[in-house]
């Protein structure tokens, strides 16, 4: 028999910990036992510059790993286990399962707050559909924003203030050290675990007889039985780790209790079921058929939007946007008709950047102008705004990049649109006011304003061109997509134009797509442009566009809001 493993790892390190992990196990059983480690950089690492459903989501992190086993390359690889689908790759095997780490979640807040303690409105970063549900089911008041990275690069971030916490896997964080960073261990009533988590999984070859003998030495009974149960209770669902599911296992003697969780996506309601055996698949599957007769088939299909969605706007600005709705199984088409341009001559605005005392408000109303005003900023070497300035943003997403900043913001209209900042302006009468704005944005604030006997400063801080056609959205669109979304007038207009240069009807495209627009200016455009507008979002947001997305109900291609 060999006794030589070589293993493949991915970079992070995450990774690096989770093989060097098993590898000393394995050499603790078997004193002669050589093992090397070859690094390979999957598709979800070499890609960090596009969101995760763009660049496509299945095997993203583990293809490139498992064509090196298939190739015999590589002896084994070791991943998370719930990371990996329910079903085995084709000539692939789960050869060992570890002795179990925790199984449980844990908030990272910088600011010390548990999860009961986070102020309303605060932001949690999740991109796990799970987590997203069971923190809205506990915490409706909370808003929960998609994060990617490794576990450090989520943990920085928090500590940025880029979010006001995160939740990650206890596993994770211990298993890296982290764990001066964890400010709750958040109990199993409010958060269930994803099926597998906290587990390792040695994957091999099936048919690699001396693998497979020497991975034997590691393997933890109770563990696999529990994890197998989880793993069959996710797959009778229908689904692998993008549902919002949570299962935990506990094996004593010879007897398995699982409890599962199946969550509305938007935490709307907790569906809990448990149950007792000695054979995890026929636990698991006999538990989800209790949950589907209980009606999980409904809380899962709540909120899904099963559909080909269209984004219109700027590649840089769609990330959250697209991995959002492929959490709630949708097809994501990208195919930009605007672009974000920086002015060649910033004389002006510079200027009054740097007279900012001279204003009495700065009003910024898209994420765009935001970008632009902080570089120059940065650029001119302008430090804290002046006390006597007050800032208004349209919208919570603008108002979280201005503070970002170290702009604090005095005032945000409840209705995320640009008429509504006016009356939490105060008394305007002889007050200046800044505002940074497209080329082609609208002048019916200014006129408020100057109506007000305010004076409106408003200066040209990007411009907004059509975008250059992305041949592989060209080729979607006349394959048929199911809804197209303006996210602004100009996504509208540009469409227009692109779908007719690209020899299409732009009023009858294939597949008859249903319009849907973030809000009622957006409609407006689109209207005025020829479209028939089937959605408009109650909330003014890319959320409340996703939100609006999923109260649908989608039959085959027929839509009825």
């Amino acid at each position: 028999m060999t006794k030589k493993l070589i293993f493949a790892t991915r970079p992070s390190a995450l990774a690096r910990w989770q093989t060097q992990y098993t590898i000393q196990l394995l050499q603790n059983q078997w004193d002669d036992l050589i093992c090397d480690e070859v690094v390979i950089i999957t598709k979800g690492d070499r890609v960090l510059d596009k969101p995760l459903p763009e660049i496509g989501g299945k095997g993203l992190f583990t293809f490139e790993l498992e064509q090196a086993l298939l190739e015999k390359r590589v002896d084994a690889a070791v991943h998370s286990l719930k990371d990996l689908p329910t079903e085995d790759s084709p000539g692939l095997t789960i050869g060992v399962i570890p002795l179990r780490a925790d199984i449980g979640d844990v908030l990272i807040c910088p600011a010390g707050y548990t999860l009961d303690e986070l102020p309303v409105g605060a932001v949690v970063g999740t991109s796990s559909t799970r987590r997203r549900a069971q923190v809205l089911a506990y915490r409706p008041d909370l808003q929960v924003a998609p994060i990617r990275g490794n576990v450090d690069t989520r943990i920085r971030k928090a500590i940025e203030g880029r979010y006001d916490a995160v939740i990650l896997a206890a596993a994770g964080v211990t298993r890296l050290g982290l764990q001066e960073h964890i400010t709750q261990y958040i109990p199993f009533e409010i958060m269930s675990p994803a099926p597998g988590q906290g587990a390792l999984a040695v994957q091999c070859r099936a048919d690699d007889e001396n693998t497979l003998h020497l991975l034997e030495a590691i393997e933890h009974q109770p563990t696999r039985l529990a994890v197998m149960a989880e793993r069959a209770f996710l797959a009778a669902l229908g689904g692998g780790c993008s549902l919002p599911v949570g299962a935990i296992s506990t094996v004593e003697g010879g007897t398995i209790r699982l409890q599962g969780v199946v969550v509305a996506p938007h935490g709307s309601r907790v569906l809990r079921v448990s149950a007792s055996g000695d054979d995890p698949q026929i636990l698991g599957e006999g538990l989800a058929q209790q949950a589907l007769v209980e009606g999980a088939s409904d809380l899962l299909s709540q909120g899904e939007i099963n559909m080909r969605v269209l984004i219109t706007r700027p590649r840089e600005q769609a990330s959250e946007f697209a991995e959002e709705l492929q959490n709630l199984g949708a097809q994501v088409v990208f195919l930009p008709t605007i672009e974000i341009k920086p002015i060649a001559d910033t004389a002006p605005l510079d200027e009054a950047l740097s007279r900012l005392d001279c204003y009495d408000w700065l009003i910024l109303t898209s994420g765009n102008a935001v970008d632009v005003v902080l570089g120059r900023l940065t650029a001119l070497g302008v430090g804290a705004p002046p006390q006597t300035l007050r800032v208004a943003a349209v919208g919570p997403k603008t108002a979280a990049k201005l503070e970002e900043g170290g702009f604090p913001v005095d005032f945000v209209p409840d209705e995320y649109v640009t008429e509504a900042i006016l009356p939490g302006l105060g008394d305007l009468c002889g007050r200046w006011v800044l505002l940074p704005t497209a080329d082609i944005a609208h002048d019916t604030l200014p006129k408020a304003i100057q109506a007000a006997d305010g004076i409106a400063h408003v200066i040209t801080a990007y411009h907004t061109v059509p975008a250059t056609p992305d041949p592989e959205g060209v080729a979607a669109l006349r394959a048929g997509v199911d809804v197209i979304t303006f996210t602004s007038g100009s996504t509208a207009r540009n469409f227009y134009t692109l779908a007719q240069n690209a020899g299409l009807d732009p009023y009858n495209l294939p597949g008859d797509p249903m319009i849907a627009c973030i809000g009622p200016k957006t409609a407006k455009v689109a209207q005025e442009t020829g479209f028939r507008v089937d959605v408009i979002a109650d909330d003014y947001t890319i959320e409340g566009l996703i939100s609006a997305l999923a109260r649908l109900q989608v039959t085959g291609s027929t839509f009825n809001p």
